[in-house]
């Protein structure tokens, strides 16, 4: 079996501290709030679950659309690092292969990834970027973590 298909455990634990990155939702300000814990734990889950041998730095995202669908996605590390696929695509994916309309129907989004010194990778700009331009009006957060240990 692939490595990147093994089960991970990376404990990571959320700061506490929450960065808004927008207060957009497409319209469905509600509908965003009322599931907001919902979206954290999936951004944590996925995070939790990232192939990340080589950084150390798992991260994940979660997207709800408009009907209130949650599809989450996380970072998976390749030996050569540049052919690694960021959580905000694999969640895109899997938006798309549960169905998921245009991307304007996605209203909500969080991140998790792990912060401090000597974090070798990032996904918040990139993840914010992309997020712009296919949903320029998702709401998006951004929640910091850090890990105890690599994997259990």
């Amino acid at each position: 079996m692939p490595l990147v298909l093994e089960e991970h455990k990376n404990v990571l634990t959320l700061n506490g501290e929450t960065e808004n990155l927008r207060n957009l939702t497409n319209g469905y300000l509600e509908l965003a709030k009322k599931n907001d814990g919902l979206l954290k734990s999936e951004a944590l889950a996925a995070a939790r679950g990232s192939h990340a041998p080589y950084s150390g730095c798992p991260s994940g995202v979660a997207l709800m659309d408009c009907d209130g669908n949650v599809y989450k996605g996380c970072y998976m590390e390749s030996a050569a690092y540049n052919p690694s696929m960021m959580p905000v695509q694999a969640a895109l994916v899997a938006y798309i292969v549960g169905g998921g309309g245009g991307y304007d129907r996605i209203v909500a989004a969080v991140l998790v990834e792990k912060e401090g010194e000597g974090v070798m990778v990032r996904q918040e700009d990139t993840a914010r970027l992309l997020l712009k331009h296919i949903s320029p009006k998702c709401g998006s957060t951004l929640l910091h973590g850090h890990t105890r240990s690599r994997n259990m």
